[in-house]
């Protein structure tokens, strides 16, 4: 929003602008600040039902505090909470660390391991897999090409979509796409996916939410996340759900007989003796 203090919270805008608005846009503005947090992690359609108003209620509100639209507003919200944790004392700090943990622990316990093992035999069985990723999840993908690489998985893991969309266009029979995306509503990454379907290739997905356009599109998805509605500031999630998913997907691999018997650490032996003792 134009004009917005770094030193602003979204609780300070709502207040200064909160004589603006009818008397239904209040309703949501109040619910907002007493359950501020909680909204952040809420979309459109729940924060309208929890204050008792339509969706397009919430876009005035929205508009009337100065914000484009819902996502900018939720995306302040989150960014006033990570902004919170920063503020908190060293066992706060403590306390985020044991989320991860936990995150991680429950990830463990939830995830489809029919699921984890179809995606492992899919990939183990491919001549080729082409990742697909874009924004802060594209590291992952040139990470997970870097590890099949290092076990004798053939693939392609793009940073630029023009380059992965011409991998999968111009794929094998036997080639599978593996597409990376947090909310699973990135328009490349859909577009990896389409045309993967269009020319007949398997497409696994990992992306938290199991509803969305890209798991819909899926023959097999491995979901990254064990919080609904997760949001944060600027995109700027963690991404340590989606690692966790991807090492046990690695793992996996590497325990085939098929990947044992090539000898994977081979290379890594070979370059012990550049390493520092």
């Amino acid at each position: 929003m134009s004009g917005e203090s770094r030193n602003s919270t979204l609780t300070d805008i709502l207040r200064e602008n909160y004589d603006n608005m009818f008397s239904a846009e209040k309703k949501v503005a109040d619910y907002v600040l007493q359950n501020p947090f909680k909204v952040a992690n809420m979309n459109i359609s729940e924060l309208a039902a929890s204050s008792n108003v339509s969706n397009a209620t919430v876009v005035r509100m929205c508009h009337h505090a100065g914000f484009s639209g819902y996502f900018q507003f939720r995306l302040m919200l989150a960014r006033d909470e990570g902004k919170q944790i920063a503020q908190q004392p060293s066992d706060g700090i403590e306390q985020i660390f044991r989320e991860y943990a936990d995150d991680i622990v429950n990830l463990g316990k939830e995830i489809n391991a029919e699921a984890m093992k179809k995606a492992a035999r899919a990939i183990l069985d491919a001549d080729m897999v082409h990742l697909a990723a874009v924004g802060n999840t594209m590291p992952l993908a040139l990470y997970m090409g870097f590890r099949l690489a290092r076990i004798g998985i053939r693939n392609t893991a793009e940073v630029d979509s023009a380059y992965y969309l011409n991998s999968i266009n111009l794929a094998g029979k036997n080639d599978i796409a593996l597409i990376i995306s947090h909310s699973g509503s990135s328009k490349q990454t859909l577009q990896a996916a389409q045309l993967a379907r269009e020319k007949g290739l398997p497409v696994i997905a990992i992306t938290s939410d199991p509803s969305s356009i890209l798991a819909l599109q899926a023959d097999c998805v491995l979901v990254s996340s064990m919080k609904e509605n997760e949001i944060n500031y600027d995109g700027n999630h963690s991404l340590l759900i989606e690692i966790a998913v991807i090492e046990g997907l690695l793992d996996l691999l590497i325990n085939f007989d098929k990947i044992s018997q090539m000898e994977p650490d081979k290379a890594e032996k070979m370059l012990c003796e550049y390493k520092i003792k």
